[in-house]
């Protein structure tokens, strides 16, 4: 049953992962077939490379539970990984992408960080994710040592 589930994750986190590359590249494209400041949209989209990484590592585990591997074996590095993407993706879009844009000229944004709170909650939920994959490697490492003394 879990590897049936599992399989649905990889599914729908690789399709994610793929539409979301299909969209930034589009982006990209017509920001240069419409002569726009490409430079402006390239900045813009940095961070969602890191958000399509943290989907694609959704699917690998998903990928690698439904062939197998243990549950216990995939969630606490993929949870790290991917919490640690998510946050970085956030904090570049906070302060990254002003910092670019105001040391390159580009855009005419002036700030010294884009505070929105989506990009707030989506740091916020990485770094739990992080926390969470690093104490669920830690319970698992306690629960194979206290297994080893039964």
């Amino acid at each position: 049953m879990i590897e049936r589930q599992a399989m649905g994750v990889a599914i729908v986190g690789a399709l994610s992962a793929l539409l979301l590359g299909i969209i930034v590249a589009a982006d990209l494209i017509g920001g240069i077939l419409y002569q726009s400041e490409l430079t402006y949209w390239a900045v813009r989209r940095v961070a969602t490379l890191a958000y399509v990484l943290a989907i694609s590592l959704l699917a690998y585990a998903g990928w690698q539970v439904a062939k197998g591997r243990g549950f216990g074996d995939v969630m606490p590095r993929l949870l790290s990984a991917a919490g640690l993407l998510l946050a970085a993706g956030a904090t570049f879009e906070t302060f990254g992408v002003a910092f670019v844009m105001r040391a390159f000229g580009v855009g005419d944004f002036r700030g010294i960080a884009h505070f929105d709170p989506t990009y707030v909650t989506l740091g916020a939920v990485g770094l739990l994710l992080w926390l969470l994959g690093r104490l669920m490697r830690q319970a698992i490492a306690m629960a194979r040592e206290l297994e080893e003394f039964l």
